[in-house]
């Protein structure tokens, strides 16, 4: 129980469980390792913390060896499966795509494909960050094509400098 507490993230409960457990066997020959796993599990909570306080300042992959993703990095090294790594990356790669989706609902498509590309940066291969990608080129495509329609209209009507200035 203590070591599916700790990857859960319930170091208390791991806690508690090393506590009886060295009340009732304090000799265990697996007692030293269970605290070097809990130390690690809180290692890598603490640097999700740290994590969690440069996400919201808006530090989620930069600065280098401050940012969200450099904690990240480090509270996986210390504890690889530390279930809350999971989740905060999750949490913390729904908010690069969502600036992705302001950007482009903005028409600032170069904006959008700089936060997919940090998107990517955070959580490589992401299910979640190919569809975004996807919305933002089927937005951008639905500009494209307003654009040309309306610069067709025109020249239908011979508005030819109107169209000029509309396709450009």
């Amino acid at each position: 129980l203590g070591r599916l507490a700790m990857r859960a993230g319930r170091l208390d409960e791991a806690a508690r469980a090393e506590a009886i457990a060295t009340a009732a066997t304090p000799k265990h020959t697996d007692l030293p390792n269970f605290r070097r796993r809990l130390a690690q599990a809180r290692t890598a909570q603490r640097e999700l913390q740290l994590g969690e306080r440069a996400a919201g300042a808006g530090d989620i992959t930069t600065p280098e060896r401050h940012s969200a993703l450099d904690h990240l990095q480090r509270a996986r090294s210390a504890f690889p499966d530390f279930a809350p790594i999971a989740a905060a990356q999750a949490r913390w790669n729904r908010v690069l795509l969502q600036r992705a989706w302001n950007a482009a609902m903005k028409e600032d498509y170069a904006a959008a494909d700089s936060w997919l590309l940090e998107s990517a940066r955070l959580a490589p291969g992401e299910a979640e960050a190919r569809v975004a990608r996807l919305q933002v080129i089927e937005l951008r495509q639905a500009r494209t094509l307003k654009v040309l329609a309306a610069g067709n209209e025109d020249v239908d009507t011979l508005q030819l400098q109107r169209a000029e200035s509309e396709l450009k």
